[in-house]
């Protein structure tokens, strides 16, 4: 399983590579298919499109995979909640092993999107959408830091 850091990060480049003449970026959904419209998709939906070679006409939910891409997809899932502890378990981190370091910039992280709600966490155009891929990008790289 790759670290969280590097799955977000694939998740982002999968995104900014969708077709937009396909898809609309919409944070509450993860690969709608609306029929004859855009597909809707969320950092997840992304993921789907991209790393996992899904189509545009293919409307996709978490119960869709199994194994490591479940896996994945869930922690996806979670990130874009602002839920990074249970993202990491998801990926199989022990986050009571974790060292001081790591944990603390995990909780700098965690729940935020749920407590302290901003406009980052929601998107529902691709005028929207870059502040929050640059808060995910931020996450990764410090993540990243302390080696997840």
């Amino acid at each position: 399983m790759p670290a969280l850091s590097a799955l977000i990060e694939t998740a982002l480049v999968d995104y900014r590579g969708l077709d937009r003449s396909l898809y609309q970026a919409h944070s509450d959904y993860w690969h709608f298919a609306y029929a004859g419209d855009k597909t809707l998709v969320g950092l997840e939906g992304a993921f789907m499109a991209g790393t996992l070679s899904r189509s545009a006409h293919d409307s996709l939910t978490l119960d869709d995979f199994s194994g490591d891409d479940a896996r994945k997809l869930h922690a996806l899932n979670y990130v874009s909640r602002g839920r990074i502890r249970d993202a990491l378990s998801y990926i199989g981190v022990d986050i009571d092993g974790l060292t001081k370091e790591r944990l603390s910039i995990v909780d700098s992280y965690d729940g935020y999107w749920e407590n302290n709600w901003c406009p980052y966490s929601n998107w529902t155009n691709w005028d929207e959408v870059e502040p929050a891929m640059a808060r995910f990008l931020r996450l990764a790289r410090d993540l990243n830091l302390v080696g997840l």
